[in-house]
C-alpha cells in the first residue's frame, strides 16, 4: 500500500505542481493555514480475493482529500464570498475542458484518469469514483474540502510460494 500511495502522490504533485502548497501521504486532521491549499492521499482498505488456486486479486481503497481556506476569500470587512472558494476547489478536483467535457490534465481527476500503471501492476479504477464536497469549521477558521474515494483493482497476482 505504501508504494501505491507514494506513486499516486508523486503523480499528483508532479502534474499539479504549485496548485497545492502541501502534498501529504496520510490523513492530516488539522492542516496549518500556511500549508493550504493542501492535498492528502491515504489508503483506507485492502481486500484480497482468491481468483484461482494460485492467484489473488487485490483491491485498494484510496482517499484523496483537498482542503482550501475559505478565510482567504473573505476579508475582515466581510467582502468577498465563500462561493469562490468552492468554485476554485471544484476546479482543483475536476475542472473540465469546455469543448470536450473531459477533465483537464491539471486537475486531480484528470491526472488520475491518465495514469495507466502503478508500480508495474495493471489496475482498473472503479467506475464509481466519488467526490464529496463540504465546508467545515475548526475554531474560527472555515475550510472547503473535497474528498475523493476510488478503488484500485490489480490484475491477478501469483501468491508467494
Amino acid at each position: 500500500m505504501n508504494e501505491l500511495l507514494d506513486e499516486i502522490k508523486g503523480y499528483l504533485s508532479a502534474a499539479l505542481t504549485t496548485k497545492f502548497t502541501t502534498y501529504y501521504k496520510g490523513e492530516v486532521i488539522i492542516v496549518p493555514k500556511s500549508y493550504l491549499p493542501a492535498l492528502m492521499v491515504w489508503g483506507n482498505s485492502t481486500k484480497v480475493v482468491a481468483r484461482t488456486t494460485s492467484q489473488d486479486q487485490y483491491s485498494y481503497g484510496i482517499t484523496i482529500k483537498a482542503v482550501v481556506d475559505i478565510n482567504k476569500y473573505v476579508n475582515e470587512a466581510g467582502t468577498g464570498t465563500s462561493v469562490k472558494a468552492q468554485e476554485d476547489l471544484y476546479k482543483l478536483m475536476e475542472e473540465r475542458d469546455p469543448t470536450t467535457n473531459q477533465p483537464i490534465a491539471t486537475c486531480v481527476l484528470g491526472v488520475l484518469r491518465k495514469v495507466e500503471n502503478i508500480s508495474g501492476v495493471k489496475y482498473l479504477y472503479n467506475n464509481d469514483i466519488d467526490i464529496q464536497y463540504s465546508t467545515i469549521q475548526t475554531g474560527e477558521y472555515f475550510y472547503c474540502t473535497a474528498t475523493m474515494t476510488l478503488n484500485l483493482v490489480t490484475d491477478l497476482i501469483n501468491r508467494p510460494s
